[in-house]
């Protein structure tokens, strides 16, 4: 809302020139509509083409919960503030807790940031630049997938950026309400995932050192603060358990830093055969977008620019120290939310060189775009396909039970969403006719498993290879007595396993 009236005032300001500029700007328009539905096609067209992953599953599992019992149990599962999921549980009364339904809330999210950044980097630099910003974050294949996950990364990313575009006002007209505003979305930022804390706190330093208006400032900057201590209790709590729970951590962390840019640049479905190529051209388009930007020197662009591009190296580079002192939190998708205030001082760089910028600008979006099609075509870059798992169980067989053998334990999460009602064994023998293991395609049925089973009557039946996964399938002529730590050994790679019993039809 402030930046278009900051829009509207520059145009009034033009006087004889206004129909020239008001010609452009319908122009713009038009151009960033187009824009806003391509984005918005990409987000939303391919939202139940792949399966839940782990994670999602996760929420799906929270949002299964009444309101007061999801509340409780984010500790205990979550390791973000709870603000997308208070909203989620809403959002998937009204549209579904199915992949569409849930994952329309984090589509939403990310089409919203095309116009928002448009209308930001119109104020900030020129509306050239704003289209090149507005076409990249269309585009985006690391924006485009996190639109269509059911976490909160998307509200994060367009949370991050509403604080940094209203940050960008305030620098030059720090106005109570442009203040006040600030200080809202910078508290709903940080309420949506911590990590907006390293976007708000260099924001909060540089609205403090301005000597005009610093008492509004730091009324605005308190704010914040008691929503972050609020916080603070959960985030502890949080912290103390995440070391066992996040998978991210076993992930060496230099591993974890070389590949910050890559996921910024070619997100998650980047076909790992050519992925050090494509890196290579898109970090070539993005240092020249970096050129063109010091080209000109600091005259050539106004100061504001300066201070968000210092704003947005702390946010990436501050975790990475924090990281490397120990407190190691670091993961790419975590930094999402810088991604476009980066974008919007790229989008100058290149809305600096004229033709030369836009064709550079046009070549990363084309790439981004090539991207998107590799990822909504190849399975093999695609989410783990628990569901087309499911599907590949089929019915039960009659006359006993069946014993589902999930490798490694966690697995059973997402498949238990499209397994409805298959509760884990207990104690004790269960008689089964048929048993089958399932678990990652790269994992060996060992000659240990199969001697075992085939003791108990059981022969191969068949394997089928699914997209990251394998199913393999042991059956016998009548039902057989098992017990429940021979299930939990006879599955497939090593490890951990769970076991999952389903009644006869």
């Amino acid at each position: 809302m402030f930046i278009v009236s900051h829009v509207a005032a520059e145009d009034i300001a033009q006087g004889p020139r206004l129909p020239a500029r008001a010609a452009a700007l319908a122009r713009g328009e038009g151009v960033l509509v187009a824009l806003v539905v391509l984005g918005g096609v990409l987000r939303f067209a391919t939202l139940s083409s792949q399966s839940f992953d782990l994670d999602e599953s996760v929420t799906v599992a929270l949002l299964h919960h009444g309101f007061s019992g999801m509340l409780s149990t984010i500790p205990e599962t979550e390791s973000t503030p709870p603000l997308y999921y208070v909203l989620a549980w809403i959002w998937t009364k009204l549209f579904g807790l199915n992949e569409a339904g849930l994952r329309s809330l984090s589509a939403l999210a990310g089409t919203a940031m095309i116009p928002l950044v448009y209308l930001s980097t119109t104020r900030l630099i020129s509306r050239n630049a704003a289209l090149i910003a507005a076409a990249l974050t269309a585009a985006s294949p690391w924006l485009i997938w996190y639109s269509q996950e059911a976490r909160a990364y998307s509200l994060f990313a367009l949370l991050s950026l509403a604080s940094f575009a209203t940050f960008m006002v305030a620098i030059d007209t720090p106005t109570k309400r442009v203040l006040a505003s600030w200080a809202i979305l910078s508290a709903l930022a940080v309420a949506s995932h911590y990590f907006a804390v390293f976007l708000v706190v260099p924001e909060a330093l540089w609205l403090v050192a301005q000597k005009e208006a610093r008492r509004r400032a730091c009324a605005a900057v308190a704010f914040v603060g008691v929503v972050g201590l609020a916080l603070m209790p959960l985030a502890l709590e949080q912290a103390h358990g995440i070391k066992g729970k996040a998978g991210f951590l076993q992930t060496p962390l230099s591993s974890r830093i070389t590949a910050i840019p890559t996921r910024f640049l070619l997100g998650e479905a980047a076909p790992p055969s050519s992925k050090a190529g494509l890196v290579a051209l898109a970090l070539i388009l993005v240092v020249a977008g970096g050129l063109f930007l010091l080209q000109g020197g600091p005259s050539a662009h106004p100061r504001p620019l300066w201070i968000g591009l210092s704003v947005a190296a702390f946010a990436v580079l501050f975790p990475i120290l924090m990281a490397l002192a120990g407190n190691d939190y670091l993961d790419a998708r975590n930094l999402v939310g810088v991604w476009a205030p980066l974008i919007i001082i790229l989008a100058a760089g290149y809305a600096a060189m004229d033709r030369i910028g836009l064709l550079t600008a046009a070549a990363l979006v084309g790439l981004f775009l090539a991207l998107v099609v590799i990822g909504d075509t190849d399975t093999a870059v695609q989410r783990t396909d628990y569901r087309g798992a499911a599907s590949a169980l089929g019915v039960s067989p009659g006359r006993g039970e069946r014993a589902i053998v999930v490798s490694p334990d966690f697995n059973w999460t997402p498949l238990a969403y499209y397994l409805p009602n298959y509760p884990q064994l207990g104690s004790g023998n269960v008689g089964v006719r048929e048993i089958d293991l399932i678990g990652w395609d790269t994992q060996a049925l060992s000659r240990e498993t199969q001697r075992t089973l085939n003791h108990y009557g059981f022969r191969l039946t068949g394997t089928r290879k699914l997209q990251k996964l394998k199913v393999v399938r042991f059956a016998a002529p009548a039902p057989v007595a098992v017990s429940r730590a021979e299930l939990l050994r006879s599955h497939l790679g090593d490890g951990s396993a769970t076991v999952l019993i389903q009644a006869s039809d």
